[in-house]
């Protein structure tokens, strides 16, 4: 006879991809197991290209949790979308491996989302508020982004106040965007939507997901009241001189797909930023890690007008590193 816990629908699935950071993961792993205790969840980890010692200290000290193995070069949209794969909750939360929790979180969502659900059918996704470690608000909802506000960032021009309508707010609202530390979505949606699109390798998969959400009609909420810590960057500072060429075409596809003109506009502001991004840190004397800074953005310099698609530049860049 099938256990009443066989039969017992699984209320939450967490994905995280970790590229072989042991401690973090290990550290985000315990956080939840000691803070979750209402749910019947699943954690799914796919672990990225991890040394066998670590992948070992994993299974033995978590050995309830799912272990997806990937030693083939796969980038945020893809490893997030293996793990899903495999997961089964009525809701799915993606989280990285470089967060953890102070306070009970992953409940919370979970019975917040079906609170909202009551009063808002269209409801898709629902995110906590992020911190860095030092107690500073890292993300409290994004706003709606155009190639115009990606223009702005790129020239550096943060004097224009714009109206706050999806950020910065209390209680439960209604943002627009999230960010891919760390958010949870109703399964099914996820599925509609098609997960995430792996076109993006690194950024903006997360604003891409959210603004088609919001364009098939469905929400997106912040609940204020719950939140975690995100140790920003950790997960990819060793790849940086990589990471950023392949983030900016990205994000040139995201803004510019939709007229040839803009989409050129935007990659010709990226090549000057770098340029003058690469002048900066020529003439920086402090920083130790100035030349990882410069081949960055030489490599931004080199390969924003290629027609490599996200995911080939990386594949490149990277071979000739390793």
């Amino acid at each position: 006879m099938t256990s009443n816990l066989m039969k017992k629908e699984i209320d939450l699935s967490i994905i995280i991809v970790s590229m072989n950071k042991i401690d973090l993961l290990l550290n985000c792993i315990e956080s939840i197991v000691n803070s979750t205790i209402k749910l019947h969840y699943e954690i799914i980890v796919v672990a990225y290209m991890f040394e066998s010692d670590n992948l070992k200290q994993l299974k033995n000290k978590f050995s309830q949790i799912k272990v997806i193995e990937n030693n083939e070069i796969a980038g945020f949209s893809e490893n997030n979308n293996l793990g899903i794969k495999f997961s089964k909750g009525r809701y799915c939360l993606i989280i990285n491996d470089d967060t953890y929790i102070k306070k009970p979180l992953i409940d919370e969502l979970v019975f917040s989302f079906k609170a909202i659900e009551n009063e808002d059918d269209k409801i898709a996704i629902l995110s906590p508020v992020l911190y860095f470690p030092n107690g500073n608000i890292q993300y409290n909802g994004r706003e709606k982004s155009t190639y115009k506000d990606y223009i702005l960032s790129k020239l550096n021009i943060n004097f224009i106040k714009r109206k706050k309508v999806y950020s910065n707010k209390s209680n439960i609202y209604q943002t627009y965007n999230i960010t891919g530390a760390c958010f949870m979505i109703k399964s099914s949606i996820f599925k509609e939507l098609g997960y995430f699109d792996e076109k993006y390798f690194f950024c903006p998969e997360d604003i891409a997901l959210s603004t088609l959400a919001n364009e098939r009609g469905y929400r997106v909420y912040v609940d204020t009241n719950l939140s975690i810590y995100h140790i920003h960057r950790s997960s990819s500072k060793s790849l940086l001189d990589i990471i950023t060429p392949v983030e900016e075409i990205g994000s040139c596809l995201f803004y510019g797909k939709s007229n040839k003109k803009i989409l050129i506009t935007l990659k010709l502001i990226v090549f000057i930023q770098a340029f003058l991004k690469i002048i900066f840190w020529i003439f920086n004397f402090i920083n130790k890690n100035k030349n990882i800074y410069i081949n960055a953005y030489k490599n931004t310099l080199l390969y924003i007008f290629s027609s490599y698609t996200p995911k080939e530049l990386f594949l490149k860049l990277y071979k000739n590193t390793n």
